[in-house]
């Protein structure tokens, strides 16, 4: 899974109090660039959750389909036990 280096709200919020107290301006500047990278590698790490929470899900559905075509052939092989014995 996706490591989070970012990832507090407040962590945020400090970010742009920090912003609003730089009086220069090109360190403004260079504050909202460096908040704005942080906010661009944050986009990322969501993206890649997503993709990752897309996989678990299908793996999910695929488990639960498996499971519901099993109950059937567990039915049908007790079906066929059931004949057998009334056979003898």
């Amino acid at each position: 899974m996706v490591a989070l280096t970012f990832g507090r709200r407040s962590e945020m919020k400090e970010e742009i109090v920090k912003i609003n107290t730089v009086s220069n301006h090109q360190d403004r500047i260079l504050a909202v660039t460096a908040l704005s990278n942080k906010l661009i590698e944050h986009k990322a790490v969501v993206t890649a959750l997503r993709t990752e929470m897309a996989a678990l899900q299908s793996t999910v559905n695929a488990l639960l389909d498996q499971n519901a075509k099993s109950k059937d052939y567990v039915e049908f092989l007790r079906a066929k036990v059931r004949a057998a014995r009334g056979k003898q």
